[in-house]
């Protein structure tokens, strides 16, 4: 199985988009607002694209389609032990 690649919100906030950077200094905006500006826009390859989505969608499809059948399983465990306990006790 394929996992995408997550980080958490605080490991992400030091990544900077270099080529915005670069555009707002450019621009003659102040270091410290250009930088903050350019770590809040997500790098591409944080990203997901419509191909990324389906494909997640898919493997999800198929955890759930094995999920739901452990599930019976266990179910149809929980009913016989019930009937077999049912025919032992008195």
């Amino acid at each position: 199985m394929r996992r995408l690649a997550y980080a958490p919100e605080e490991k992400r906030r030091g990544i900077i988009v270099s080529e915005v950077y670069d555009a707002f200094i450019a621009a003659g905006v102040p270091e410290a607002k250009a930088r903050s500006a350019a770590e809040a826009i997500p790098a591409i390859e944080q990203l997901a694209t419509k191909t990324d989505l389906a494909v997640l969608r898919t493997e999800m499809a198929t955890e759930f389609k094995h999920l739901y059948r452990h599930l019976w399983i266990v179910a149809a465990g929980i009913v016989g032990l019930n009937v077999a306990l049912i025919k032992l006790l008195p």
